[in-house]
């Protein structure tokens, strides 16, 4: 029963300048709320919460995020293997405050990688550009580099939204972003047909996010300011809670069936905020303790420049899709 719940929970917890001088969606989001400005620069990026657009205006973003459980020999296990990894994520913010290009790599302590792939955001007056580039796994040298455009399309239609509709691709496979002044509403559609849906609600303080799948509800979650303060998954055999416990530095999941409490779990949490107002270190878990479960250590740094992961591997093509 462990196993089935850390394998779902692995699932569901696995820009130039801008070419018109109004925000993009200025109007169409509560001026009050903390997000406002980082989404009227980058309302692609509507997953992500900088309250403090000026600290991060021309630097780089990384974040890093490791998750591991210890097994019942006390071993670390990171997936199916006890090989260790680490994936990064890189946000490079022009001076504007708007993102040009995204990088991601899953890198191994041995310095091999199972994905990396670089995107760039070109924001034009009525559209926004996405070319992603996706890099095979390091020990795949038969698979070849792939490349993807997405165009993200202004329309107005409906007076009361401001929408960003994707690229139909050959299987009408398309994404649907609306905003209006207190929700934004993301809908994934595969052959036409409704399959992900997902709102955020949010007023000055709090962000309230709904994830649908074949338009039943599977997970809820909600966060204060920046942190992540309540989690829930509905699953068809089991209910999953966890919360955070910021004053008393615990986290606690909690596992029911039937109504019933089948399992309950609590886990020592540490973090602590930048001056840029986003969480800097956040780990769940204690490492001294073992203990068992699902232990995550989730970092937010403000570069002024390149670190070493980049330039081996964003800037030397030698290391990276060859």
């Amino acid at each position: 029963m462990k196993k089935k719940i850390v394998f779902i929970l692995i699932l569901i917890f696995g820009i130039s300048i801008l070419g018109c001088k109004k925000n993009l969606v200025e109007g169409y989001v509560t001026e009050n709320y903390i997000n406002h400005d980082f989404l009227c620069k980058n309302p692609l990026f509507y997953q992500y919460i900088f309250p403090n657009l000026e600290a991060v205006k021309g630097k780089i973003i990384r974040i890093s995020k490791e998750e591991y459980l210890y097994d019942e020999h006390k071993q670390k296990s990171y997936s199916d293997s006890y090989d260790r990894y680490v994936s990064y994520e890189y946000l490079f913010f022009n001076s504007n405050g708007t993102i040009d290009t995204k990088f991601y790599i899953c890198l191994f302590d041995d310095g091999s990688y199972s994905m990396a792939k670089k995107t760039d955001y070109l924001y034009e007056k009525n559209q926004i550009k996405v070319k992603t580039i996706k890099y095979p796994a390091s020990w795949n040298k038969n698979e070849e580099i792939a490349e993807e455009i997405i165009n993200y399309i202004i329309n107005n239609d409906d007076e009361n939204y401001l929408v960003y509709l994707s690229d139909k691709d050959t299987s009408n496979n398309y994404e649907e972003i609306r905003f209006n002044k207190n929700q934004i509403i993301t809908m994934r559609y595969s052959n036409k047909k409704l399959k992900m849906k997902t709102i955020r609600g949010y007023d000055s303080e709090k962000t309230a996010v709904y994830n649908y799948y074949n338009e039943k509800l599977y997970s809820y979650s909600e966060y204060s300011g920046v942190n992540l303060i309540k989690e829930e998954v509905y699953d068809d055999n089991f209910t999953y809670y966890r919360n955070f416990d910021r004053k008393n530095n615990v986290v606690i999941d909690i596992y029911e069936q039937d109504n019933q409490i089948i399992q309950k779990e609590q886990y020592s949490l540490y973090d602590t905020v930048s001056s840029s107002g986003i969480v800097s270190c956040e780990k769940i878990g204690s490492e001294e303790n073992e203990e068992f479960g699902i232990h995550t250590i989730t970092k937010y740094e403000v570069l002024e420049n390149e670190d070493e992961i980049l330039k081996t591997f964003f800037w030397n093509k030698e290391n990276i899709g060859q």
